[in-house]
């Protein structure tokens, strides 16, 4: 049948598009061009019903030749039609009486088909636009350069250039100085991944993310103060800018970029806030030791000379006289009330650390959940109602003394935290993440057996003096 149907018309086969004659009485194919043969994958065979490649659409075909009928010719696109094989079309069919026979000429357009010449065409006008709009956007920076080199030049701000690719077509002369490429280097090249491509903490900075990008893709004036340049030596620069787009007879040509190094104002500011940070830290802490200070004036703890002449009372101030030239932490021992904070004053008086603070804590006046707050300092919200940052004993110690009375009423994980405090010459405020340096020389007291609380474990035996310990100070030199 292939030979019958490709043969019978050469009229059919003149036919640009699919087409086939058809016998609607008979539900018959009397022939088709090649193309439709092609495309409804026609076999060699000697019987072909149509309306087995309309299936259930028959109804919509029946109307269609009903309106062939009625107006001589008539297109749809509401009939689904299938290959032989059953691949399902996608096509727009045309109808019209071919003679007096009623024979009926269906062209059938591959909308697919369509579909790609039209997508084939815009990308063919895309490229053409895109040349002319290359070449518009060279032509017009080529005479923005030449009639304003001058002025670009003189200009203390870096000015370059960019079209709409993203390529650099003009940079002046503080650019090239501030960022150490030429003209040659940068005309021609596409300059984000030149100049912009990674973030000051080493991320990877993506074209699509940056301002500059989206003035001259989507016109946008983008004003940018803190971000970073990379010089060709490799060395950033932090800078601010202005990229804003361009336009070449209201059709966008590109973008102009114009930034200034702003390296050492930032360096400036950031030593500004450490020195503004430190002027605060170190207001806190005297202001603390004030307080301190004060309450210690009220008190009349401590604040006396020791005074006898007695031969107890000269080894006592022998003993401090040796042991206040040293470093060394100092434990002093002797029951309520013999004078051990005398002792402890007298030492740091007669010491090196004479110009800083003494400062006394009693162990046994504060409650055991707020000791740690007490001396290691506190951040705020580091508990409930811990309202602000406050330093601890130990920081307000720094450089000075810290005098612990009554030392073995620390509960024993706090005893252990000051130990490794004073070992490593840093403590850590409650909340807080880093460690703060001190430098403290640690004196304490306790009316307790010290020996028998070290063998029961209660106290550690590395803030016990290890040389000799001053004990019973007033009650000896009585």
């Amino acid at each position: 049948m292939l030979d019958a149907l490709t043969n019978s018309d050469s009229v059919l086969q003149a036919l640009p598009e699919a087409a086939v004659l058809l016998d609607p009485d008979k539900d018959r194919i009397i022939a088709a061009n090649k193309r439709a043969i092609a495309l409804l994958e026609i076999p060699d065979s000697n019987d072909l019903s149509f309306s087995s490649l309309i299936g259930d659409d028959l109804p919509n075909f029946l109307v269609f030749v009903d309106e062939i009928a009625h107006r001589k010719e008539a297109w749809t696109r509401n009939v689904r039609i299938s290959s032989c094989t059953g691949k399902p079309l996608r096509c727009e069919l045309r109808g019209t009486l071919a003679d007096e026979s009623k024979a009926l000429l269906l062209t059938l357009i591959d909308l697919d088909e369509l579909d790609r010449h039209e997508q084939a065409t815009e990308t063919a006008n895309l490229h053409r636009s895109g040349l002319s709009a290359w070449k518009r956007a060279e032509g017009f920076f080529t005479e923005l350069e030449r009639q304003n080199q001058l002025i670009l030049n003189a200009a203390g701000e870096g000015i370059y250039g960019i079209n709409a690719e993203g390529k650099c077509t003009f940079v002046n002369r503080a650019a090239q100085e501030m960022l150490g490429w030429t003209a040659e280097d940068l005309y021609g090249r596409e300059i984000h991944s030149v100049m912009h491509h990674h973030h000051l903490n080493g991320d990877v900075y993506h074209a699509h993310d940056c301002p500059i990008y989206r003035s001259f893709r989507f016109e946008q004036v983008h004003r940018i103060e803190d971000e970073v340049f990379w010089r060709k030596d490799g060395r950033p620069i932090r800078v601010e800018y202005v990229s804003t787009p361009i336009y070449d007879q209201q059709v966008l040509a590109g973008a102009v970029v114009i930034f200034r190094d702003i390296t050492e104002r930032k360096e400036n500011e950031q030593k500004l806030r450490a020195a503004l940070d430190q002027i605060e830290e170190l207001r806190d802490r005297l202001e603390q030791e004030n307080a301190y200070l004060q309450e210690a004036i009220i008190s009349e703890r401590a604040h006396h000379d020791i005074i006898g002449t007695s031969p107890a009372v000269q080894q006592l101030l022998a003993k401090i006289e040796l042991v206040s030239k040293t470093n060394a932490n100092v434990m002093i021992t002797g029951e309520a009330g013999t004078g051990k904070a005398l002792v402890a004053s007298a030492l740091h008086k007669d010491s090196e650390r004479r110009r800083r603070p003494l400062i006394h804590f009693k162990c046994g006046s504060v409650a055991a959940d707020a000791t740690d707050a007490e001396l290691f300092g506190q951040m705020r919200g580091a508990f409930p109602g811990a309202l602000r940052d406050k330093p601890g004993k130990l920081e307000l110690a720094h450089g000075g003394t810290l005098f612990l009375d009554d030392i073995t009423e620390l509960p024993l994980d706090t005893q252990g935290q000051i130990l490794d405090a004073l070992q490593r010459g840093k403590v850590r405020r409650l909340g807080a993440l880093e460690p703060r340096d001190i430098d403290i020389r640690l004196i304490s007291a306790s009316s307790a057996d010290l020996e028998r609380e070290v063998a029961a474990g209660r106290f550690p035996r590395g803030l016990v003096f290890p040389l000799e310990r001053l004990s019973d100070p007033l009650h000896a030199a009585a």
